[in-house]
């Protein structure tokens, strides 16, 4: 099972009316889970967790421990990490 967690956008207007939810869209989703996200208006930034994964799951040959290791350690490891992405590229990704 595999199981896939998406954020979605709110936007509160000036008139306090609140916009429908829009899905973030593949620009911040991925095919893992994508959750926890924080905005900082101060600085403009989305924070986010992500379990994204970009680890080979077959190789075309052996592979050292070394090999091994270093692909597993890559960022995008499938493990939770942290992201930031300015909030004016969130909205050109909507829209």
């Amino acid at each position: 099972m595999v199981l896939v967690v998406e954020i979605y956008i709110l936007v509160l207007k000036k008139d306090n009316q609140w916009i429908r939810a829009q899905n973030i869209g593949k620009f911040i989703n991925s095919n893992g889970m994508d959750y926890c996200p924080f905005v900082d208006l101060k600085n403009g930034t989305m924070y986010f967790t992500s379990k994204r994964n970009a680890v080979e799951k077959q190789f075309d040959k052996k592979q050292t421990l070394e090999e091994v290791l270093k692909e597993m350690n890559v960022y995008e490891n499938g493990l939770s990490r942290l992201y930031q992405v300015d909030i004016n590229d969130i909205f050109k990704g909507t829209k």
